[in-house]
């Protein structure tokens, strides 16, 4: 008999469903000589400072003496949500009949540390496999992967790393959060790895803005008329100082004016002039179809489409994979697909042309499945799980925010099939005889729309095509317009923002720390859109419409922090470069553990 345990009980339900265990018991399925439960996310964790030492316990006469917080070994407890269903997997891991496991948690660092604390916490010794797998967990799927389960001692090393993780969170998030704490006189503050770095991007902003101050400023605007009557605007820019060009790496033009008189001054000097096209500069650009979701480009999206809050993305994404099976495994930072998916999409195109998707673009996609493809094929470019994708079940009876994600998920694998999107950008530059004024414009002809039919470009409103015009050609102005206007402050940041600063954090790093994170970021796929939420639950940030801001009680907090590293991804930069060693083996877990103790120690000190 083997016993299965999946992450979450919607998966366990399938699971028995695929394997014949059918008879259904008090928090598992039986059958088929299968046994099948579930973990519901994290049943075991690491214990609290108060369950090492009584001294550790956080209350009013709580001494600093007593920091930093170190336990000679980390112990883990059931946590009181999870007593039930770990007393279920307790029973049925020592039951007399049951020989071996299989850790069905989801393929990766997370999924394999929520079986390992369950296993060492119920004190199972027996032997275990695993059932690693991206694929929507379907009927077929599941049986497909029980007929390869991989040892369990493959992910050794990934559990290890695991492991570590978890215990240098625990060791920064309560020391940190008590010395802070304490620091501020009792006013309770929490901190984190990727909470704190965070907020402080967020409060860094705000600080921008509420240093900003407003200038006003004219823009002039011409419209040229041509030999063959056709309009077009052009707008007045001139050279910057140097001083002003060269503090902040500025464009070398302008088109703020300043001093409102001087806007007068030019339209007086042109009125008289002659104009004529003095420079025209033609260039075609070619832009790539968009590479496939991962969790945070589509939660960015969502958000950018329909204001979805990162969390509820992720919600409707889990009920797509989950619920309907109607897409691929949800939390990835992926977005490729590895060789092999070959043989599976023409299945799932054909289920988008099922399920109402444009038939010609289906169509294409299919005809495509077989070329190379390297924005869409790459084994080197898939992690754990590749990118998110439709399977091939067309799903019925979706919500309308479901069928939305559905739909951006699968145009966005349409798109990938398409032709590049090719565009012919002009730049004109209008000149008055025997003047040094200059007035410029930009125009924009389509020349292959491409993988834009299926997934409109974010810019194309804003494309103005040019009529024909020719160097040196002779224009006729048919009249000045002086626009006011004031320079305004740098926008908050809204989710989509923040989304992408979390994935791209490496790029403000040095060049080590910023090779550790590219394509990873700080936090993960399945905890970026938590630590959003964590912000605003615990009132360091408040949501402006789809604008992020951060409360009093968020600024101080990171004026208070003044362990400069808990404040920036360079932290995490570190950690992922140990962590992966550990993964690799060249790095065990102590030498990790000496490191973080040694930056605990400095961290307290510091708050």
């Amino acid at each position: 008999m083997k016993l299965i345990i999946a992450e979450k009980p919607s998966v366990g339900i399938e699971i028995a469903r695929a394997v014949g265990a059918l008879a259904r018991k008090s928090g598992y399925f039986e059958g088929g000589g299968y046994v099948v439960s579930w973990a519901a996310g994290h049943l075991v964790e690491l214990q609290e400072p108060d369950l090492y030492k009584p001294e550790w316990a956080w209350k009013r006469d709580f001494s600093r003496a007593q920091l930093p917080m170190i336990p000679n070994k980390f112990e883990l407890r059931v946590s009181k949500r999870g007593t039930a269903q770990f007393s279920v997997l307790k029973n049925l891991m020592h039951r007399t009949d049951v020989a071996s496991l299989v850790n069905a948690c989801d393929a990766g660092r997370e999924g394999e540390l929520i079986f390992d604390y369950i296993y060492r916490a119920a004190k199972c010794e027996k032997p275990f496999e695993r059932l690693w797998t991206s694929a929507a967990l379907t009927q077929e799927a599941i049986k497909r992967e029980m007929q390869s389960l991989r040892p369990g001692e493959l992910f050794a090393g990934l559990r290890m790393a695991a492991r570590a993780r978890a215990a240098a969170d625990w060791l920064v998030g309560m020391n940190g959060t008590r010395a802070v704490t304490m620091s501020q006189r009792g006013a309770l503050y929490t901190v984190g790895r990727v909470q704190t770095p965070v907020l402080a991007f967020i409060v860094e902003r705000e600080k921008e803005i509420r240093a900003f101050i407003p200038e006003t400023f004219t823009s002039l605007h011409a419209l040229f008329l041509t030999p063959r009557n056709e309009e077009f605007a052009a707008r007045y820019e001139f050279a910057r100082g140097p001083e002003e060009t060269r503090n902040g790496g500025a464009s070398a033009r302008t088109h703020q004016i300043r001093d409102s008189t001087q806007a007068e001054e030019v339209v007086w000097a042109l009125k008289s002039r002659q104009f004529a096209v003095a420079e025209l500069f033609e260039t075609k650009k070619t832009e790539r179809p968009p590479f496939l979701y991962d969790l945070t480009s589509l939660q960015r999206d969502a958000n950018r489409l329909y204001s979805f809050s990162a969390d509820k993305t992720l919600q409707l994404a889990q009920a797509l994979y989950e619920k309907h099976k109607a897409i691929t495994y949800p939390r990835t930072d992926s977005k490729h697909l590895p060789h092999e998916m070959r043989r599976e999409l023409p299945a799932a195109l054909t289920a988008l042309g099922v399920a109402g998707l444009p038939k010609d673009f289906v169509e294409t996609a299919l005809s495509r499945v077989g070329e190379q493809r390297e924005r869409i094929f790459d084994d080197a470019k898939v992690s754990d799980h590749h990118a998110l994708i439709p399977t091939s079940r067309a799903p019925t009876g979706l919500g309308a925010d479901e069928a939305r994600i559905y739909r951006l998920v699968a145009m966005r694998l349409l798109a990938a099939f398409q032709d590049d999107f090719v565009v012919a950008v002009t730049d004109a530059v209008v000149a008055a005889e025997g003047t040094e004024h200059r007035f410029y414009a930009k125009g924009k002809v389509v020349l292959q729309a491409g993988w834009t039919k299926v997934i409109p470009s974010p810019d194309s409103d804003k494309d103005v095509s040019l009529p024909r015009i020719a160097k040196s050609e002779p224009l006729a102005v048919m009249k000045f317009e002086a626009k006011q206007d004031m320079t305004k402050p740098p926008k908050r940041f809204t989710e989509a923002d923040l989304l992408s600063l979390m994935e791209n954090a490496g790029n403000k790093l040095e060049t080590e720390s910023k090779a550790i994170l590219k394509g990873r970021g700080i936090g993960t796929p399945a905890t970026r859109a938590s630590i959003l939420q964590g912000l605003i639950r615990r009132e360091y940030v408040v949501a402006h419409g789809k604008a992020l801001a951060p409360t009093d009680l968020g600024m101080k907090l990171i004026e208070v922090v003044r362990f400069d590293a808990l404040k920036s991804p360079e932290l995490t930069a570190q950690w992922e470069r140990d962590l992966a060693s550990i993964e690799s083996g060249t790095m065990t877990a102590a030498q990790f553990n000496r490191k973080l103790v040694e930056m605990t120690h400095a961290l307290t000190r510091a708050l």
